[in-house]
């Protein structure tokens, strides 16, 4: 029976001394827009007597399911998540500040405030790319500003790709253009002026002429695409 525990024993010791679990590859980072901030759901593990965000990052670092923490140092507390995109929204809880591993370049998520941007380098349908999209927790990018507008451009330019869809589309009404989320246009690019007079021509692509401006473009065209994925 003694010998049932020594070993299991033997890795939480491990665990605990820091020296058997590597930790995970990539940054923890925070915004503006989350400190002082807390998640309610999400939560894996806290602790106490953890004093510095050096040490909440070396725990969370170490458990395979943590991709974010809150520390509040003065309270000495450490709160561990399993973060899900489009999940619960940070809220106000004043004394932490909330951090989230960032996913890599390398694997295509450049990150744009609070969402990642990725140029899914397959080309779909933009009802199938939507699909894939939801499935990573995200939905086709919307395109609210020229900022954005430019970032899109510049992905295509390093990638060379001619164009990609968005999330605009007039499928509910023709001429009334909305983001993947049924909101009205706050931002647009139209490469012509007025609404295209063809009707089979319900999606949008962004091109990669010295704009980034957007053309009409048949919903059943394969294509690359853009996904936005909230980071929570």
């Amino acid at each position: 029976m003694l010998g049932r525990w020594i070993l299991p024993a033997l890795v939480v010791m491990g665990i605990l001394q820091g020296h058997t679990v590597r930790a995970k590859p990539g940054t923890f980072f925070t915004t503006g827009s989350i400190t002082d901030k807390w998640l309610p759901t999400g939560i894996i593990a806290s602790f106490t007597a953890i004093s510095t965000k050096t040490e909440c990052e070396s725990v969370c670092s170490k458990n395979l399911e943590c991709n974010g923490y809150a520390i509040n140092i003065l309270e000495k507390k450490c709160v561990l998540y399993n973060v899900k995109p489009g999940g619960t929204k940070p809220v106000q809880y004043n004394g932490y500040n909330l951090y989230i591993l960032k996913r890599t370049e390398e694997d295509g998520y450049y990150v744009y405030g609070t969402d990642y941007i990725k140029l899914m380098i397959e080309r779909q349908t933009p009802v199938i790319a939507s699909k894939i999209c939801a499935q990573d927790g995200g939905h086709l990018v919307s395109v609210n500003n020229k900022k954005l507008n430019n970032m899109l451009y510049n992905m295509m330019v390093k990638h060379n790709i001619w164009t990609a869809i968005i999330g605009v589309s007039d499928l509910e009404s023709e001429g009334d253009w909305k983001y993947a989320d049924g909101s009205s246009l706050s931002y647009t690019n139209w490469d012509w002026n007025g609404f295209w007079p063809r009707k089979d021509l319900d999606c949008a692509v962004i091109t990669i002429t010295p704009e980034g401006s957007w053309r009409h473009a048949s919903c059943w065209t394969l294509d690359y695409y853009f996904c936005q994925i909230p980071m929570f």
